[in-house]
């Protein structure tokens, strides 16, 4: 059985590394990737120490032992900032980000005396196998376990919380919400959660139970394989730049000019004078209509505002208080008219409605149905059955 366990982990291994080279590759959310691609390192590593344990070589490569203490506690403070580079926007590192290794550096104090000592102390306790698992199983591995399950609730936190403003940034949140990230944030909870029933179970010999560990690293495998079948499969940039329409051209906005104003008391941090809220309105329809940015399915209100030389928050402002929608529902409120108008013309019959619906700007299925209903009160489907069926009756 060990030996099974040995190959699946170190096929975990390999394929660790490839996904780690891939992420630090890409050039796209370089911040994001190279987080995530750090988390799969220290997985690697982690993955490769348990291998070596469960092969028994630690007599071979002693001063490699107990190293599995200390690296684990790069899993929680990494999962948190992948997690806020993700959903925080503008989220940049700062130097108060590294008190999340602070767990980290208490435990590589008091386990540097045992790192700093010689070949043969370490032999001589690597030799002692009732000695080696009272202590893997003692105090420092056990607090470990609730650092983990601390961090992770945390992530979970942060997504949940910064998730719900995501319809005022993107145009098409369906991607956006990063629907794998929180699968991945829950399977990764889930992991450490049984992890630490697998090692309360060995430390006090539950019975079954206590037979699992180490086979619950199995799971890290999975992780491991599923992000690697998420990144090739569904390579979603949450922070694109603008991709204008092709064969379009688009013109050049002109810079707003701010008049001396006050803005309504909602906005007052926003700065904005009241009379450029008019101007940015004409502009911005103007340009939604000449420029066609929804057909962008990556639009962002970053992208917007750079195209017409505005703040986002003053954008933001007149979505919010001029059309009285976010910038989610402005966005699709204009790819469904794009749609409506596609699907009626008689040479697009032939095409499907999904087929319509990208071509419109739309990334997803899901948010496609969800805004049309709301919008339209009806199912693509439905309206479109009706709408052709009236005409047949007119003709």
């Amino acid at each position: 059985m060990s030996l099974i366990l040995f190959a699946i982990l170190f096929a975990g291994v390999l394929q660790g590394i490839i996904l780690v080279v891939l992420l630090f590759r890409k050039t796209d959310n370089r911040l994001s990737n190279r987080i995530l691609g750090w988390l799969v390192s220290v997985l690697v590593v982690h993955l490769s120490l348990v291998a070596i344990d469960v092969r028994d070589l630690f007599l071979v490569f002693p001063h490699l032992s107990r190293l599995s203490w200390l690296i684990p506690h790069c899993y929680g403070p990494l999962l948190l900032l992948l997690t806020q580079s993700i959903v925080i926007r503008g989220f940049r590192l700062q130097w108060v980000h590294l008190t999340y290794f602070l767990p980290m550096l208490v435990y590589l104090t008091l386990l540097s005396p045992y790192y700093l000592s010689g070949t043969e102390e370490k032999l001589a306790y690597l030799s002692d196998p009732v000695g080696v698992n009272r202590a893997d199983f003692g105090i420092y591995n056990h607090l470990t376990n609730y650092f983990h399950i601390g961090f992770t609730s945390a992530a979970l936190i942060i997504f949940y919380r910064n998730r719900k403003a995501l319809p005022d940034f993107f145009s098409d949140p369906g991607p956006a919400r990063l629907a794998w990230l929180k699968t991945f944030l829950w399977v990764i909870w889930s992991i450490m959660v049984f992890s630490w029933i697998c090692f309360i179970s060995r430390r006090y010999n539950w019975p079954w139970l206590s037979s699992l560990y180490p086979n619950n690293f199995l799971l890290a495998v999975f992780v491991v394989y599923w992000l690697s079948y998420k990144l090739l499969l569904n390579p979603y940039r949450w922070d694109q730049t603008v991709v204008p329409p092709k064969d379009e051209p688009v013109p050049a906005p002109p810079t707003l000019m701010v008049q001396e104003e006050s803005a309504p008391v909602k906005y007052q941090k926003t700065a904005i004078p009241v009379s450029e809220i008019a101007a940015i309105k004409v502009r911005l329809l103007q340009w939604m209509v000449e420029a066609k940015p929804y057909l962008n399915p990556a639009l962002t209100i970053d992208d917007l505002s750079a195209q017409l030389n505005v703040r986002r928050h003053h954008l933001s402002q007149v979505i919010n208080q001029e059309f009285s929608r976010n910038f989610f529902e402005f966005v699709n409120g204009y790819r469904i008219d794009a749609f409506k108008q596609m699907a009626l013309k008689p040479e697009n019959s032939h095409l499907s409605i999904m087929g319509l619906a990208f071509d419109c700007g739309f990334n997803s299925k899901a948010t496609f149905n969800q805004v049309f209903k709301k919008q339209e009160g009806i199912t693509p489907s439905a309206f479109l059955k009706q709408a052709r069926g009236v005409k047949t009756e007119g003709i």
